[in-house]
Formats: C-alpha cells, sequence, structure tokens
C-alpha cells in the first residue's frame, strides 16, 4: 500500500496533478482505501501521507523495498535451480556497486532488471511455495 502510494506521489508530482496538500490527501485518500477497511472507517486519516516521513526524507523508500523483495525472490529462485548461480550471486555482493544497480546486476548475473520477463520466475517460486504451504494446511486439516 505505501509503495504504490508512494509511486503515486511520484507521478502526480511529475504529471501536474498534485499541487497542494489537498491534492496529496486526495491521493493518499484513493489510494488506501482499497488495501484497509480501517481507512473507510476514520475518514480523519485523509493526510495518512504525513505519517510516513520517508516520502520527503528517503526518496523511493518503500518503491525500492519491493523492487528489493522481487529481486529476491528471483536470486532465490536462481540459486536454488541453477548450477553456478551463487557463484554469480556472491560476485555482485562483491562488486562494490560503482554504477547503477541495474548495470551491476545485469553484468555480474545476467539479470536485467528491465526486462518485463523477470520477475516472472520470482513470482512462480513464491506461488509455488503457497500452493505448497496450501496443501501442507489442508493435510492438517487447517
Amino acid at each position: 500500500m505505501f509503495a504504490d502510494l508512494e509511486l503515486k506521489i511520484y507521478e502526480g508530482v511529475e504529471n501536474g496533478s498534485i499541487k497542494n496538500a489537498d491534492d496529496l490527501d486526495e491521493l493518499a485518500w484513493e489510494t488506501v482505501i482499497p488495501y484497509s477497511i480501517y481507512y473507510d472507517l476514520h475518514p480523519e486519516y485523509r493526510n495518512v501521507w504525513t505519517l510516513i516521513s520517508h516520502y520527503w526524507d528517503s526518496p523511493m523508500y518503500f518503491f525500492n523495498y519491493v523492487i528489493a523483495q522481487s529481486l529476491s525472490m528471483i536470486f532465490v529462485e536462481k540459486i536454488l535451480n541453477e548450477p553456478g548461480f551463487a557463484d554469480k550471486y556472491m560476485a555482485l555482493l562483491e562488486s562494490g556497486f560503482d554504477r547503477p544497480a541495474p548495470e551491476v546486476i545485469k553484468e555480474a548475473t545476467g539479470i536485467d532488471m528491465f526486462d518485463p520477463e523477470v520477475l516472472s520466475s520470482g513470482f512462480a517460486m513464491l506461488e509455488d511455495k503457497i500452493a505448497e504451504l496450501q496443501a501442507l494446511y489442508k493435510e492438517m486439516g487447517i
């Protein structure tokens, strides 16, 4: 939810639809409502964006977490299923990140973060693990 809001804030500033605090309040409200019934019950939190200092002191904070978590799923999937990938991953960690992360990641591991298909393997692994957990729950009668 917060990553979604953060991205929409940056897009709104860029496209000119956010010009003041009222615009931020409205955007925040429209964004958070689908995520929780809590906000619908408490309209006094229309300015929920003001509670998250990261929006102005650490730009792209939440959005970066989403990217990092997605990328970590891809790394785990490749470490488990691709012989030799662990060595590539270790080379990545030792590289020092002296250039933009997407360049370093692609050079060290061959993973192109700008390829829309890249996230598919990580999410497929997550979906498999969820199905495995559901089967275990069913087996246990839960």
